[in-house]
């Protein structure tokens, strides 16, 4: 197996990450030296990972990195697309799995404004929140995925917004985990399903930098206002003008501006709004941190597709990827 673990890193898949993910949990290097061992290594490996299986079985074939095919490139620095096709392929197979294990979702029930959506998820809740909007995406038939763990090596996004089929899909990667943070991110991504800045049979969005990242495409200026409008009211969001204030002190204003001002807004997404309209990041996490915001953003996407999957059609390879991909908190129930 080592010759085959050199050649899928140099394209991108990292031995830990494989074994964690893409081998059988049963599996033990030792048994590629049976030649049927190896062959049901190499076809899970070709089947994930799209290689073909002719390559793998050949120590001397070199390996070609993942095509950037079908995608459109959103809030990323010039030269870095080129790293993204390991992180691509891992977002696909993901998607195309969830797709087959969520047969039972309604159709997509079609595009709504931002204004439509924050109505509708505020005549149950009081504000707009990350788990809220990840239970309204599931209620229309959009799915939402977090792909948190990833080779080693590649580079990787914040977001990405697509269709598997029929199904918009939104995938979420950052590697931060307050849920204000992922709640603007899964807001920014459905801003690019309800735009129609993705359809079905077209481009996968890809976004690979946050909030705070510059924007100079007219697609990204529509999808940020369609996010601060679905998370705010305000398609420029909340400006705020005075600056200075320490991490504690922004976190306990913007709970406090929620409960007198601003009822119908998030303090964790107040905070961003804060440290946005600043250009202050610095105190953006200890804010978060003082009013318990600043994690379990990404169980919280996990836990709700754990509940829209139905484990009896997939195969035990299949839940072990999506379990090594997006760290599903979950007993799978035994057939």
């Amino acid at each position: 197996m080592l010759d085959l673990y050199k050649r899928l890193k140099s394209v991108g898949f990292d031995q830990a990450w494989l074994r964690s993910a893409v081998l059988p949990d049963w599996w033990e290097d030792e048994l590629a030296e049976v030649p049927f061992n190896r062959a049901s290594a190499e076809a899970a490996i070709a089947g994930f990972l799209g290689f073909p299986i002719r390559a793998l079985r050949d120590p001397a074939a070199s390996l070609t990195k993942p095509p950037l095919t079908n995608v459109c490139f959103k809030r990323n620095k010039k030269g870095d697309v080129e790293d993204l096709g390991a992180a691509l392929q891992v977002v696909r197979q993901t998607a195309k799995i969830v797709a087959a294990g969520c047969a039972e979702l309604p159709a997509f029930a079609g595009v709504r404004t931002a204004a439509e959506i924050r109505e509708t998820i505020l005549g149950s809740y009081k504000t707009v929140t990350l788990g809220r909007l990840v239970e309204y995406c599931w209620s229309v038939g959009v799915a939402v995925i977090n792909v948190t763990e990833f080779p080693n090596s590649v580079k990787r996004f914040e977001g990405v917004a697509m269709y598997e089929g029929s199904r918009p899909t939104v995938v979420l990667s950052s590697k931060r985990d307050g849920p204000a943070w992922l709640a603007f991110d899964l807001a920014h991504e459905l801003g690019h399903v309800m735009l129609g800045h993705t359809q079905m049979g077209g481009v996968a969005v890809v976004d690979a930098a946050d909030w705070g990242a510059d924007v100079e495409d007219d697609n990204e200026f529509e999808a940020n206002e369609f996010a601060l409008e679905l998370l705010t009211g305000h398609s420029e969001g909340v400006v705020f003008k005075r600056g200075g204030f320490k991490a504690h002190q922004v976190g306990q204003l913007a709970a406090q501006y929620s409960r007198e001002v601003a009822p119908g807004i998030d303090p964790g997404v107040l905070v961003l709004a804060y440290c946005k309209s600043t250009a202050y990041w610095g105190v953006a996490q200890g804010a978060l941190e003082t009013i318990g915001d600043a994690s379990g953003g990404h169980d919280i996407v996990a836990a709700a597709l754990a509940k829209h999957l139905d484990f009896d059609t997939l195969s035990d390879n299949e839940v072990r990827f999506l379990s090594g991909t997006c760290k599903l908190s979950i007993e799978v129930p035994v057939s």
